[in-house]
């Protein structure tokens, strides 16, 4: 799931079937969800990864993405 709300572009979600993994399916979403991005305005782009999970590390990782060195994140159990 990618967002733009005008001044910021964000990855909440990305999952593919374990079946189709390694296949280029998540790389080509993240590919057309830039460039929509991108198309509306969007400059920089962030994810949420989670840290217990390697895998998803690695993948976002492997499009060109780094740790966040302008947001640290924060969150509240409500």
């Amino acid at each position: 799931m990618a967002a733009w709300d005008g001044g910021r572009a964000h990855f909440a979600r990305l999952t593919v079937n374990p079946e189709y993994r390694r296949q280029g399916i998540g790389r080509e979403l993240v590919n057309r969800s830039e460039k929509l991005l991108k198309q509306r305005g969007a400059k920089r782009v962030s994810a949420d990864i989670l840290r217990d999970s390697p895998g998803a590390i690695d993948f976002w990782k492997s499009v060109g993405f780094t740790v966040n060195d302008v947001v640290e994140p924060y969150a509240k159990n409500i």
